[in-house]
């Protein structure tokens, strides 16, 4: 099983996606399918932003830990 991990720029959130997401889990049944927000973005929105693209990398390292 595969894990698609989906990233919507750097100040986007998750919801720009739009149907995307549900369109990849029907045509790859097996796989996960995850689209995050990053801090200060989408439902992440109260975090402060992190302010480099390492921190912005773990912080999603984390939140795939929690998938």
């Amino acid at each position: 099983m595969a894990t698609w991990v989906l990233l919507r720029g750097l100040t986007r959130e998750s919801r720009h996606w739009g149907a995307f997401p549900e369109t990849l889990r029907r045509q790859i049944p097996d796989a996960t399918v995850v689209a995050l927000d990053l801090p200060g973005n989408g439902q992440l929105f109260q975090l402060p932003s992190p302010r480099t693209v390492e921190e912005m990398s773990l912080d999603g390292r984390r939140q795939l830990l929690y998938q």
